[in-house]
């Protein structure tokens, strides 16, 4: 199989930041085998012949005539298809788009699905099927809502969300942020990776510098040699005294993330032009952290330019910052192109220590759009590698509420010329169905992202509206935000329900306080 340069992926992410496109999703028929693969059986065509061009005329010359007669227009290399759609699957990475195309057999077309609404006018949470299934998952995370709502809560809540490049681009989590914040308090960006590990990364509301001489690792996942990775499975490493990583950001608390090593170097850090401290890594290996108060109140929401120079030209390892303060986070871990069981890659003891850390209220993971395309995996192989996912998280960090998202609607042009069309991405509707069945049996809650945007075939919809890329997987600035909305929206509602079923239980003054 053959794959585009890793580049290609950042280009549709960079299109994505321009508002260039979105994505839809798919619906299958029920696979009958105890099995259920995600990608189907090859399906060979016939090629036919076409005859054209008899004798011009009885009068023509003899020689014409037989000229004519042996005329023939080559074999068609297009593909046709009769009776209903066909709904294509595809093999490879999915964010990239590289991979072959394969077409089942045909499938009876479902009943007509609710329409999408154009232009600018919003998605309404009622217009569409979806919400929150199993939210009782959430209890903790809603208990945490509840006070910071009242007032009892002074701390920081944290929302995490690992996944894809519908992650990665932050314009779904960078509008869950601000939702979040508007009604629970502006918490910060929380956790980032250091400098620009990846072409395009951005996290809204902070801006980013990285001097040349850094090597990232992890990010090219399919070749990951050291897997001494951080938080979100990155690292920056730098040999070089002089490089440097700047950051700035509004916060109350600053952190740094990097690796203790043997004969490893030494970095310092400023905050506006004032030196908060100068660390060596030359120990044992281990997951550490700087941390330092921001010099000004976390009120003012002054912008504060940090920077990490490297000052010993040896090996300095860098996972990623901190910057935060008592409010709400929603962060974003993502990769372009990655799939959930990448988690599973990374040294443990280093995610887990830092997951720890972080004590997150609530961990979101968003994947399944690569994994549909990847015709290695099965409904039971990937329902197993989920399960054991979901209960890491669990066993790392047990008051943490976990939320999965499903894949979102998709679509895969096939065909050539005038008989191309878009057809819609099958094997996501299996990936889902492994995601809500773990779920149902790993106590985490789950959202079905494809339904949410309206089902089978929707993306081509989203997509003609503007509300996605051309690509028919990625979504444009529009779409993304309008997706948020609803995740947010169906979030909400939910955690409304929960406080109807759990109500606020009114102070009391003991008689001994009462007393002069």
């Amino acid at each position: 199989m053959t794959s585009l340069p890793r580049f290609t992926c950042a280009v549709l992410f960079a299109a994505a930041l321009l508002g260039a496109g979105t994505c839809s999703g798919v619906e299958a028929s029920a696979q009958t085998n105890s099995t259920r693969r995600l990608v189907p059986p090859k399906k060979t065509a016939s090629k036919t012949k076409k005859k054209t061009a008899s004798a011009k005329s009885r009068g023509a010359s003899s020689a014409s005539a037989k000229h004519a007669k042996s005329t023939k227009v080559a074999p068609s290399k297009t593909k046709r298809h009769h009776g209903p759609p066909l709904t294509a699957y595809r093999t490879g990475h999915g964010d990239s788009g590289v991979g072959t195309t394969k077409v089942p057999a045909p499938y009876t077309a479902p009943a007509p699905l609710p329409s999408v609404a154009t232009g600018p006018a919003p998605i309404t949470p009622s217009s569409l099927p979806g919400r929150i299934e199993f939210p009782e998952h959430l209890d903790h995370f809603f208990a945490r809502l509840k006070d910071e709502e009242s007032g009892d809560n002074q701390q920081t809540i944290r929302i995490l969300q690992f996944g894809d490049s519908h992650t990665a681009a932050d314009m779904f989590t960078g509008r869950m942020r601000s939702l979040f914040q508007q009604r629970f308090g502006n918490g910060g960006a929380g956790f980032t990776y250091a400098g620009h590990p990846f072409a395009g990364y951005r996290i809204l509301g902070t801006s980013r510098a990285q001097s040349s001489g850094w090597i990232d690792e992890g990010v090219h996942f399919t070749k990951i040699v050291n897997t001494e990775l951080g938080l979100g499975g990155v690292a920056n490493t730098s040999t070089h005294a002089g490089d440097s990583i700047g950051l700035d950001a509004p916060c109350a608390l600053l952190q740094v993330q990097y690796l203790n090593q043997p004969d490893g170097g030494s970095f310092s850090v400023t905050e506006d032009g004032r030196e908060l401290g100068h660390v060596s890594t030359d120990n044992p290996v281990s997951a550490e952290t700087f941390e330092s108060p921001c010099t000004s109140s976390s009120e003012s929401g002054l912008i504060h330019h940090f920077q990490v120079v490297a000052d010993s030209g040896r090996p300095v390892r860098l996972f990623g910052t901190v910057t935060e303060r008592p409010g709400t986070t929603y962060e974003a871990l993502g990769l372009n192109g990655a799939e959930a069981a990448l988690m599973l890659r990374w040294d443990q003891p280093i995610f887990t220590s830092y997951l720890k850390q972080r004590d997150p209220s609530l961990i979101v993971l968003a994947y399944g759009t690569n994994e549909a395309s990847n015709h290695n995996w099965t409904y039971e192989s990937y329902s197993e590698v989920m399960g054991k996912i979901v209960d890491m998280l669990h066993a790392t960090v047990p008051d943490a509420s976990i939320l999965v998202v499903g894949p979102p609607d998709r679509s895969l042009r096939v065909g050539r010329r005038r008989s191309a069309h878009w057809q819609t991405f099958a094997a996501t509707v299996h990936i889902s169905d492994a995601q809500r069945d773990v779920c149902r049996t790993h106590d985490c809650a789950f959202w079905d992202w494809r339904a949410r945007m309206g089902g089978l075939g929707s993306m081509n919809r989203w997509a003609t509206e503007g509300l996605a890329q051309q690509d028919h997987t990625h979504f444009t600035s529009a779409g993304y935000i309008q997706l948020a909305d609803l995740f947010y929206s169906d979030i909400i509602g939910a955690y409304e329900v929960w406080k109807g079923l759990h109500p606020a239980v009114p102070r009391t003054v003991s008689s001994a306080a009462r007393q002069p």
